[in-house]
């Protein structure tokens, strides 16, 4: 979510690996005669832009904020842009955070940022037989981090980069039962991870709501114990392939493959994460942990009128370690469906997911992926 509503000022689309889910994001220019549209697009240009800025305040809701407020904004210039982001829950959840970019010459980019995030948050167990039938515990999850990254594009469609990140994650405030959970668990991480990754996109838009292409990305990593709290060097690699085909009128097919494998050794708070806004909807994100994750869902986006539009999905995916190994019984499944409301400033996303005794309900801003 964080990402996903931080971008309203130019046309493009756009990824970032937070976790290990690739949150994809589009966002639109504002035309400088949308004051000519009707009254209530007018009344929209006037909240939401005014060249060089952005503005949005929004509802948020998925099961591991609840209900809470998004603001964000975003100052733009044709080689520079800088938006900043505030998001607070009744939960007690808050996430605040800076990103910039600068333009540099002939395809070469800067990405960088900061944030700081809280999110109480539920423990079911360490494995996977845990995690699908205890119940769970409570504790709040601190993070904070920065990152810097260097980008280059030498034709339209293909991406390079390389990129540095610093980041905290510490288990505070644990209740009776997951302090017991815990209790030989490392339970804060302080790391530096040095990586490269490399992108191919072909993705383009034929209509407000069809989407057509396909995106693919690979992405290292390696964590040097001698920047971190760690007792040993870590790496991990992960790929992403999407796929959009327009099908009949108003409707896309949408498919996505996902997976991500970390050294053995990696710390349970930086274990591959099933569940969230993005993959494997149908979960609380976090109930299932491991080293090695992979999913994939396919979906169908039909607009029907005006600017709404509704989806189906289906998908599966699994997480699992050395010590809680891969069973086909492990397969976790997710289905669901949503609406959607498209405008020409932003569009609004409604889903509910079910899974394996879980279910997940989100509002959130652009699609999952």
């Amino acid at each position: 979510m964080l990402l996903a509503v931080s971008t309203l000022a130019a046309q493009n689309i756009e990824h970032k690996i937070v976790g290990c889910d690739t949150l994809t994001y589009q966002y639109t220019p504002i035309d400088q005669n949308y004051s000519k549209t009707s009254s209530s697009g007018r009344l929209a240009y006037k909240l939401f832009a005014g060249d060089p800025w952005a503005i949005m305040l929004l509802p948020i809701y998925t099961l591991e904020t609840n209900f809470g407020i998004a603001f964000t904004a975003k100052y733009y210039k044709p080689k520079f842009e800088i938006s900043p982001t505030a998001i607070a829950s009744i939960s007690g959840y808050y996430n605040i955070s800076v990103s910039g970019k600068n333009k540099l010459y002939h395809g070469h980019s800067l990405d960088y940022g900061a944030g700081a995030k809280s999110e109480p948050t539920r423990l079911w167990g360490l494995t996977y037989d845990s995690a699908l039938n205890s119940p769970y515990s409570k504790y709040t999850s601190k993070e904070y981090s920065a990152w810097v990254e260097y980008s280059y594009q030498p034709t339209e469609t293909v991406t390079v980069g390389l990129f540095a990140d610093y980041s905290y994650i510490g288990a505070r405030k644990l209740d009776t039962e997951s302090a017991k959970k815990l209790s030989d668990t490392q339970l804060t991480t302080s790391t530096t991870s040095l990586g490269a990754h490399l992108s191919y996109d072909t993705r383009s838009n034929t209509s407000q709501t069809q989407q057509q292409g396909i995106y693919t990305k690979i992405e290292a990593s390696y964590l040097p114990k001698l920047l971190s709290n760690l007792s040993n060097n870590l790496w991990s690699l992960s790929a992403t392939f999407d796929w959009y085909q327009p099908l009949w009128r108003g409707a896309t097919l949408a498919f996505d493959l996902y997976g991500k494998h970390s050294s053995k050794n990696t710390p349970w708070l930086l274990q591959c994460q099933v569940g969230g806004d993005s993959r494997m909807r149908g979960y609380y994100l976090g109930r299932f942990r491991g080293n090695t994750l992979i999913s994939s869902q396919l979906e169908l986006r039909q607009h029907i009128w005006q600017g709404i539009g509704i989806t189906a999905w289906g998908g599966a995916g699994t997480a699992f370690s050395p010590n809680d190994s891969f069973a086909s019984r492990k397969i976790l499944p997710t289905y669901g469906g949503g609406l959607r409301y498209y405008h020409k400033l932003f569009m609004v996303r409604a889903d509910v997911g079910f899974g394996r005794n879980s279910y997940n309900i989100i509002l959130s801003i652009s699609e999952a992926f």
